[in-house]
């Protein structure tokens, strides 16, 4: 069974959290909050606009680490057929 939750998080911009620190913020509520409604048996699927970028991206100029806490606790479920993706926990 599944259970969905989406959110947005703050834009990353100079003027909105250009070091990630509210974003980090915002993902340990997300966790608390989904982690609180999951019920034994489910499988929770969040995910919305979350203006992160994984903690291996190659992109630069970026917080890599406003995720990291998700991407430890939980699993990514599809983020592409790319080899240089270490997490490809792809469902079949």
């Amino acid at each position: 069974m599944l259970q969905f939750c989406t959110a947005h998080f703050s834009a990353g911009l100079l003027t909105d959290d250009a070091d990630g620190s509210k974003r980090r913020e915002q993902t340990a509520k997300l966790q608390e909050i989904v982690h609180s409604y999951t019920r034994p048996g489910y499988r929770t699927v969040y995910g919305g606009d979350l203006n992160s970028v994984p903690p291996d991206s190659a992109s630069t100029g970026v917080p890599k680490d406003v995720m990291t806490s998700a991407y430890a606790a939980d699993e990514e479920c599809d983020e592409g057929l790319s080899a240089a993706r270490p997490r490809d926990r792809r469902w079949p």
